[in-house]
């Protein structure tokens, strides 16, 4: 605080110091007989103006000095002719008005050189920048046109200095619209598109018009309005939206004829369904017929290798009766609409589980199943892919001494993985990339019965999911199948 009053004190004295130098002068041009050159002494606290950098006191110095120069002129003691003295004191004024001017320019050189560079400065930047910047004042008249704007328009800017902005728009409605802008902006301070960008139209010099996109700002300077305008030319992304659209309506032409192409596509596979469920089942269902009777009504008449040979055609249409109903479940998945909401998959394989011991109900095994595993998905279509994963886990434990199945959910990257895990026969892990596919089996059909295709139908189901299957193995190790749900 002592420290800020010493300042001020001392400041006080520094500004004071030339008005007492001054008054010290006028006494001693009292003191001194008229015809002695006094007043040019009142020049020194003029230039200690200058030390201060303040035009208010050169003035006020320049003035005080000036009304000293006269007093002294009536209240000294005359020397020598009245008329030099007057001379003398008039010419003493004119010097020390002089000295103010000298003092007053060269206390704004350095500021006005200052404002000249960032003139200088704001010109470059404005005129280097990609985008036309051009300035009207309120009654639309151009004041600046930078380089970009004489890019765009074609115009140079001694060309459209002065001169109305209508005559960088297209026609009388954009003239208008833009007149009725200022007659309102300026009456009732309304303002539609100040500070707002907005997609026009600009027209070039050579009469040619282009697309671009303008942004408007207002300042003042006193009671005057003044608006800039930043102009984008959106010729090239207009051209590249143009091309979009063609790309689009090219692409939306193939999309249609490429749905047409999958459309007839899926009626021959439904044609082809409705044979193979009808006209090849039929003939199956009279193979295993006939074979039957004959088994059963002429067993006489046929020796043991007879009916064996029976027996095997039995089996073999009775086989092929099964792949064709694992077919057709498989087509079904790939067209069936699916209906989505939640669903237990806990409580789904508790009851798949409960039925396949059902069935065998000699059969021990240690199963366990995570409960609150909710998903949101097709009912029907996880069931199917579920009774594959665990009907498939059931089987191939059917050989092991301790056959333990498991169902349980991980988080993994904050994505939810479900994991199936026996410890059945496993396989080799290079086989991982083919069991997902058709009619690919392991196995042969004595030690482990099946069509080959269950696997695939659960990959599709998952895949109409959004999610993704994966298997881990080793022989003799057991299997872990690994799936995602779309969540």
């Amino acid at each position: 605080m002592e420290r800020m009053d010493s300042l001020k004190l001392k400041n006080c004295i520094t500004k004071s110091s030339p008005y007492i130098f001054s008054f010290f002068i006028f006494l001693l041009d009292l003191k001194i007989p008229l015809g002695v050159a006094m007043g040019m002494l009142y020049v020194i606290p003029i230039l200690f103006a200058l030390l201060l950098r303040s035009q208010k006191h050169a003035f006020f110095l320049s003035v005080l000095g000036s009304l000293l120069t006269l007093i002294g002129l009536f209240l000294s003691h005359p020397l020598g002719v009245y008329w030099e003295v007057c001379f003398n004191r008039s010419l003493s004024i004119f010097i020390l008005w002089v000295t103010y001017f000298l003092v007053v320019n060269q206390i704004h050189s350095p500021y006005l050189k200052a404002l000249e560079e960032k003139q200088a400065f704001l010109d470059s930047i404005v005129d280097t920048a990609h985008d036309g910047i051009i300035t009207i004042d309120q009654e639309g008249r151009i004041l600046t046109f930078n380089k970009g704007a004489e890019s765009l328009f074609g115009y140079h800017r001694h060309e459209v200095l002065g001169k109305n902005i209508s005559i960088l728009m297209p026609g009388e409605e954009y003239t208008k619209d833009h007149n009725r802008f200022l007659q309102r902006y300026l009456a009732s301070g309304q303002k539609r598109i100040i500070g707002i960008g907005r997609e026009v139209v600009g027209q070039k010099k050579d009469g040619t018009t282009f697309p671009m996109y303008l942004s408007v700002g207002e300042f003042r300077v006193g009671e005057k309005h003044f608006f800039t305008g930043i102009v984008h030319d959106l010729s090239s992304i207009k051209k590249v939206e143009q091309e979009i659209r063609h790309l689009n309506e090219a692409l939306e032409i193939k999309v249609k004829k490429r749905t047409a192409e999958l459309e007839a596509a899926i009626k021959e596979l439904e044609a082809f369904c409705y044979s193979v469920s009808h006209d090849l089942r039929a003939p199956l269902r009279s193979l295993d017929g006939f074979s039957q009777i004959l088994l059963e009504d002429y067993h006489h008449l046929l020796d043991e290798e007879g009916q064996d040979y029976l027996q095997r055609i039995r089996q073999a249409s009775q086989r092929m009766g099964q792949l064709i109903d694992d077919l057709l479940d498989l087509s079904k998945v790939s067209r069936k609409e699916m209906k989505w909401h939640e669903v237990n998959l806990s409580q789904l394989a508790r009851e798949i589980m409960e039925n396949c011991q059902q069935r065998k109900p000699h059969r021990k095994a240690e199963i366990y199943i995570q409960e609150g595993m909710v998903v949101n998905g097709d009912a029907g279509l996880l069931k199917i892919a579920l009774e594959n994963l665990l009907c498939n886990a059931w089987k191939f434990t059917s050989k092991t001494l301790h056959p333990r199945i498991s169902f349980t959910m991980e988080e993994r990257e904050g994505v939810h993985v479900y994991h199936l895990k026996d410890n059945g026969a496993g396989f080799e892990g290079k086989f991982v990339d083919k069991i997902f596919l058709p009619f690919q089996r392991l196995h042969s059909q004595e030690e482990y019965p099946g069509t080959g295709i269950g696997l695939a139908t659960v990959q599709r189901i998952i895949q109409r999911h959004g999610g993704r299957i994966w298997a881990e193995s080793k022989v003799g190790e057991g299997a872990s199948f690994f799936f995602t749900i779309s969540e």
